[in-house]
C-alpha cells in the first residue's frame, strides 16, 4: 500500500485496510497479511498500531524497488476473539500464526 505524501496522516490507511480486513472477514478468512519493507518504520509502526503482528517471514523486496531490501510479512487475526482492531495490544503469549503460503522463515 502507498499513500501519496500530501494524503498521509488523513486516515485513509486506516480505512483502507479496515475495509479490507472487513471484507476478508465476510469471506471467511482468519487472518490477514500485509508485506512490508523491514526499513519503513512508518509503514512498521501503522501496521502495529492497527493490530497486525510481525512474523519470522521475510523475503527480498520486489524487484520494481530501487533500493535493495527485505520486507517482513505481518498478520492480523480475524477470529473473532482477537483483540478489535487499533485496540491495546494482548501482551500473553500467542500461538505461531499459521504460516502464509510460498513463504520462508527469514
Amino acid at each position: 500500500m502507498f499513500v501519496v505524501p500530501e494524503s498521509r496522516g488523513t486516515g485513509v490507511s486506516w480505512r483502507l485496510v479496515e475495509a479490507a480486513a472487513d471484507l476478508a472477514t465476510r469471506q471467511g478468512y482468519l487472518q490477514l497479511y500485509y508485506w512490508v519493507r523491514t526499513d519503513n518504520g512508518r509503514a512498521v509502526g501503522f501496521a502495529n498500531n492497527f493490530g497486525f503482528r510481525t512474523t519470522d517471514y521475510r523475503r527480498p523486496a520486489h524487484a520494481s524497488d530501487l533500493d535493495p531490501g527485505e520486507e517482513i510479512a505481518m498478520v492480523l487475526s480475524l477470529e473473532p476473539d482477537a483483540p478489535h482492531l487499533g485496540a491495546e495490544p494482548d501482551h500473553r503469549e500467542a500461538s505461531q500464526p499459521r504460516r502464509p503460503p510460498q513463504l520462508r522463515p527469514g
